[in-house]
C-alpha cells in the first residue's frame, strides 16, 4: 500500500538536498524522517538517497521514484480539491490538453470564454504534443484534448482507441520565414527551401508522412521544440523556416513573420483540427461543457479564415 505522507516526506528531501532541511520544512524530526524515507526503500527495494557531508543526493533509482511520487501527490492533490469542491457545492475539475499551435492561435480567445461560461467549473490545461497528449488521454490525467489529425487517419484512431470530432474546417501546412528571407524575392522551389534549416514543434513528427515532407522538398526538423514564441523568435532572428499550420500567419500577423507561396508545390494532406477523448470513458457532462466553449472558439476562428 502507497503511504502518501511518506511519499511527501522523500519529496521534501529531494527538494531540500538534505535531511535536516527537509525535517525543518515539513515540519518532523531528523529522525522520524530518517525512519521514513528508510521505511520507503525497504518497501520497494530501493535506494533512494545517497548521504554524504554535502547533504542528500538522488540515486538513479531515486530520481525516477521521486518523479513518479510528485505525479502521484499531484493527482491525489486534485482528488481532495475536487471533494471539497463537490461537499461545499462546487463545481468539479476538468483538465484538457490542447497542442501547442492551437494554443499559441486560439487559448487567447478562448480562455475569457472559459472564464465567462465555465465560471463554477476549476480548469487545468496542459499545452503538449498530439503524442504526449494522448499518453495523458489514457492515463486518464485529462479529459479531452483539442489537436491536428491527419485525413483518412482510421488506424491511428482505432489503434489508439480515440474518438475524434473534427472542428468544421481542416488547415494544411505552410512555410514562414522572417521578413527580408531570400526565398520572399522569388517564387520557391523544392531545392531552395531545401537549402535553409527547418525549425518546427512536434506536431511535424506527429501528423507528416515521408511522403508528406518530400513533397514540400524540406528536410526533417533541425530545431524541434513545442514552444511557438520561442520558435517565432528563432525564425525572426535567423533564414530558418518554420513549419506550422496555415493559421498561424493569419491570426498572427503581429509576429514579424510572412508565409511563403506555396502554389507551385504539392502541398501535404490537410491536417483536420478535432476534439478528441476516450472511446471508452466517453466525455462526461462537465468536461463537454468546457469542451465546448474550446471547440466554438476554433471553429468560429477556422470559418472566418475559410470565408
Amino acid at each position: 500500500m502507497i503511504d502518501l505522507s511518506k511519499l511527501r516526506h522523500a519529496v521534501a528531501v529531494a527538494a531540500a538536498g538534505s535531511y535536516s532541511a527537509a525535517a525543518h520544512a515539513i515540519p518532523i524530526s531528523q529522525s522520524a524522517l530518517t525512519r521514513s524515507i528508510q521505511s520507503l526503500e525497504r518497501q520497494y527495494g530501493l535506494i533512494l538517497f545517497e548521504r554524504d557531508k554535502s547533504g542528500a543526493r538522488l540515486t538513479p533509482d531515486g530520481i525516477r521514484f521521486i518523479s513518479q511520487a510528485e505525479r502521484l501527490l499531484r493527482h491525489a492533490q486534485a482528488m481532495e480539491e475536487d471533494v471539497h469542491g463537490l461537499a461545499a457545492g462546487h463545481g468539479a475539475t476538468i483538465n484538457f490538453g490542447i497542442g501547442p499551435a492551437s494554443a499559441f492561435t486560439f487559448l487567447p480567445g478562448a480562455l475569457p470564454r472559459l472564464l465567462e461560461s465555465a465560471a463554477d467549473i476549476r480548469v487545468r490545461i496542459r499545452i503538449g504534443s498530439n503524442s504526449a497528449l494522448r499518453n495523458l488521454l489514457r492515463s486518464g490525467e485529462i479529459d479531452f484534448y483539442v489537436g491536428g489529425v491527419p485525413l483518412d487517419s482510421d488506424t491511428f484512431v482505432i489503434s489508439s482507441e480515440l474518438t475524434v470530432e473534427p472542428i468544421a474546417v481542416t488547415s494544411r501546412l505552410q512555410l514562414i520565414v522572417r521578413d527580408g528571407h531570400p526565398l520572399l524575392e522569388t517564387t520557391p522551389t523544392r531545392d531552395a527551401i531545401a537549402a535553409y534549416p527547418l525549425v518546427a514543434a512536434t506536431f511535424v513528427r506527429d501528423t507528416l508522412s515521408e511522403t508528406d515532407v518530400v513533397s514540400l522538398g524540406i528536410q526533417r526538423p533541425t530545431i524541434e521544440i513545442d514552444d511557438y514564441d520561442l520558435l517565432t523568435d528563432l525564425v525572426r532572428a535567423t533564414d530558418a523556416i518554420l513549419v506550422t499550420s496555415s493559421i498561424f500567419s493569419k491570426y498572427r500577423i503581429d509576429l514579424g513573420v510572412v508565409a511563403l507561396n506555396l502554389d507551385t508545390l504539392t502541398t501535404p494532406r490537410p491536417v483536420t483540427y478535432a476534439l478528441i477523448y476516450s472511446s471508452e470513458r466517453g466525455l462526461p457532462p462537465v468536461a463537454a461543457k468546457v469542451s465546448k466553449v474550446v471547440v466554438d472558439t476554433i471553429a468560429a476562428a477556422l470559418r472566418t479564415e475559410e470565408a
